[in-house]
């Protein structure tokens, strides 16, 4: 869940707002609310949609590195940051 709550916050903080804080804050608060519901989950019946063969994790991997748009979406809060 680190990497959708990254994006997640990088876009918000480079296209909506460019508060730090509360990207900061709400980026926290998301993460530890993933830690604490990710026993749940592990447990549902939507477990196998987040469980992966290695078949799988080896298509997803290379594309998800090439993927244009993941570059700049965990650079914006960075990015957002550094201009404020």
């Amino acid at each position: 869940m680190t990497i959708p709550i990254a994006m997640i916050i990088g876009v918000y903080m480079f296209r909506i707002k460019r508060r730090c804080s509360f990207g900061s804050i709400a980026g926290v608060i998301m993460v530890c609310a993933a830690v604490f519901i990710g026993p749940y989950v592990a447990e549902s019946n939507i477990a196998g949609w987040f469980t992966f063969n290695k078949n799988q994790l080896s298509l997803f991997c290379p594309i998800y590195g090439f993927g244009p748009p993941s570059v700049w979406l965990f650079l914006a809060p960075r990015i957002t940051s550094a201009l404020l």
